[in-house]
């Protein structure tokens, strides 16, 4: 027996400890993983839905309609985030537009009214304090240098305007916002219809061009 004192008798092997960096990899693996399975289901959904979305008689018209509804809440939410900042978006061509045009200023398009009350209810008005300004304080009148030396000075560019109606036009635009008139047309010319399904616009002269042109065929601008 005294032979035995101070022998270990646990036979087995402590199980080491994970390092931190075999910890992190291990749970970006992990996360990885979830992503990549939930982008499969999400690729599978879509596709199933556009094979099912026309169909009347589809096993899953209900869940088509209750897309739809969630598609339209977040074009909603897109325009309504845009209309904070006075914008919106033409859903012709993408363009980012001002919130009061009735046309865009890139195609053409006409541009509908949007209902936010759906998702979010107006808040009823708190009235609030209108601050009062401070008196100016009194300042003796010079006269401009610049006046007295060479004389008065030259006038601001007139802003573009349409000649159709009158209404300001950015810089850019290339109809007009508020009666869709192409720019630089006589006043009264008339507006050019959208284009057909499959068919676009030359974006200098506005003619329908095929889908697969290179080249505008009025106007020879390349349009691709």
């Amino acid at each position: 027996m005294d032979g035995m004192n101070g022998m270990n008798f646990n036979t087995g092997n402590a199980p080491a400890q994970p390092s931190p960096a075999a910890v992190a990899k291990a749970e970006e693996g992990y996360r990885n993983a979830v992503k990549e399975t939930q982008k499969a289901f999400w690729e599978l959904g879509k596709r199933v839905f556009e094979a099912e979305k026309d169909k009347a008689d589809s096993d899953y018209a209900s869940d088509m309609a209750e897309i739809d509804k969630k598609v339209e809440n977040e074009k909603l939410w897109q325009l309504y985030r845009l209309s904070l900042e006075d914008k919106t978006k033409c859903e012709k061509c993408g363009a980012i537009i001002t919130s009061d045009s009735v046309f865009c200023n890139k195609c053409g398009a006409s541009v509908p009214e949007r209902d936010f009350s759906v998702i979010c209810p107006e808040e009823p008005a708190v009235d609030e304090p209108v601050p009062q300004p401070e008196p100016a304080p009194s300042v003796t009148p010079v006269q401009p240098v610049l006046q007295r030396t060479f004389g008065p000075a030259p006038a601001a560019p007139s802003p573009r305007v349409c000649q159709n109606c009158g209404s300001p036009l950015l810089d850019d635009a290339m109809f007009c916002e508020q009666c869709g008139q192409r720019v630089g047309e006589a006043p009264g010319a008339p507006v050019p219809p959208p284009a057909p399904a499959g068919r676009g616009a030359c974006p200098k002269c506005g003619a329908l061009i095929l889908p697969d042109a290179m080249f505008c065929e009025a106007c020879g601008t390349k349009v691709v």
